[in-house]
């Protein structure tokens, strides 16, 4: 795998240059990380112990963070992070219906023991999540439907209301008993 480059800053954040990380940590050059901590409903915070082999090895740390790359802000990188860290690949919001679609490598973990992580999205944020499993090879037929379909929310949107919709099946009655009236004069001439 390619080493990652970054930016190296001083002590106020200002950029100076880029280099690798390799190169940052060999030379214990100042650059930008991120880190999200994850705390449950009632508090809990969810830390890990790295293996042996792996940074920070022997001492908890959160479960998502990294390193910020060359010219990434660090909103990107901390979202880029999550969803690596967690598994995630996509996320597809429909504020219109108050749906989300989650797609993750691992769809257990989205859902969690029991249910408890999905009925706490629903708790709260009230919207409807719809869980997925992320194809093992990604699909650009599949990413180009989905697209689409969301693309779509303002016709799906009419459709779906009532009021349009009783327009459309009265409109539909109408149309139907009208051809059954027609059908039955035919046949009584």
């Amino acid at each position: 795998m390619k080493d990652e480059w970054v930016d190296i800053v001083d002590e106020n954040n200002k950029f100076l240059y880029k280099t690798t990380k390799k190169e940052a940590h060999k030379k214990g050059l100042l650059h930008r990380t991120v880190i999200s901590e994850i705390i449950d409903s009632k508090g809990h915070w969810l830390l890990f112990l790295p293996a042996s082999h792996k940074q920070d090895a022997d001492q908890y740390v959160s479960p998502i963070g990294g390193h910020v790359r060359s010219g990434e802000s660090e909103t990107d990188a901390l979202k880029r992070e999550a969803y690596e860290e967690a598994g995630l690949k996509d996320l597809t919001f429909e504020p219109e219906f108050g749906n989300v679609m989650i797609e993750a490598d691992k769809p257990g973990l989205v859902i969690g023991k029991g249910g408890e992580t999905l009925r706490e999205i629903k708790s709260q944020t009230l919207w409807s999540p719809s869980i997925k499993r992320a194809p093992a090879i990604p699909s650009d037929i599949v990413k180009t439907l989905r697209d689409i379909i969301h693309k779509e929310t303002t016709f799906r949107k009419e459709f779906l209301d009532w009021k349009s919709y009783k327009k459309k099946i009265d409109f539909l009655d109408n149309f139907y008993f009208q051809q059954i009236v027609r059908k039955e004069n035919v046949k009584n001439l």
